[in-house]
């Protein structure tokens, strides 16, 4: 059953929670780490393919020809308005390397240093992997409009990469657990620190032998509980 699934992950999330930040940023390196490998290779073929060296391409899945077969902006600005909202809730969380660098030996020069990293990571990750998508898929496809396929499955699919769809889900499963991690630190910390001025429970302010502040973490992970439920 999807729920067990759903209750292991939030057990085991949770649990990294309670342990020290170092914890935190060791999962988080690994859940990067798959993202970042996939999106890589994704770029790497991709380019392949715009530039007409990949041979296992779907016919029409090569070169330019899709960023500009329609028209630039074939739906008009309204589309790119629209869009953008699911962009910006996609970047919303960059602010939390500051939360966790708050805990690191040096917080000025681990903020300052993962903030500047922020800008060109959009850059290449995903302002690259969208630009090689608009010029390898065309923006009618009908698998775009299944909401059982992803923009990447689709691309992959057409250069000839078997089981992509699956490995795709497998990328975004790890994305989703990142996610998830990022929100439960980010609010134990958030509830801590509104405990230590005074504006929350004292309560949320208690920590454990691993200075984490393990009321906020359990508070924080109630309203996952609720939603398994």
């Amino acid at each position: 059953s999807s729920w067990v699934w759903a209750l292991s992950a939030l057990v085991i999330m949770g649990s990294v929670n309670f342990i020290a930040v170092k914890a935190y940023g060791e999962f988080e390196f690994w859940f990067a780490l798959i993202k970042v490998i996939a999106i890589v290779i994704f770029l790497v073929i991709g380019s392949l393919a715009v530039l007409h060296i990949w041979p296992w391409s779907q016919p029409g899945a090569q070169g330019f020809s899709n960023l500009t077969a329609q028209g630039f902006m074939p739906n008009g600005f309204s589309s790119i308005i629209t869009a953008l909202l699911g962009v910006m809730f996609a970047y919303i969380g960059a602010e939390i390397v500051t939360v966790a660098a708050a805990e690191s030996d040096n917080p000025a020069r681990e903020i300052r240093k993962a903030s500047n990293s922020v800008v060109w990571r959009i850059l290449l990750f995903y302002v690259g992997s969208m630009f090689i998508t608009v010029c390898l898929i065309p923006y009618n496809n009908p698998l775009l409009k299944d909401a059982t396929w992803g923009t990447y499955s689709v691309t992959l699919t057409a250069l000839g990469i078997p089981e992509a769809r699956h490995i795709v889900n497998f990328v975004v499963l790890t994305s989703v657990c990142s996610c998830f991690n990022s929100a439960l630190y980010t609010c134990s910390r958030m509830v801590y620190s509104l405990s230590k001025r005074g504006d929350a429970p004292k309560s949320f302010a208690l920590t454990n032998r691993n200075n984490s502040p393990w009321i906020g973490v359990i508070f924080s992970s109630l309203f996952s509980f609720v939603a398994v439920y």
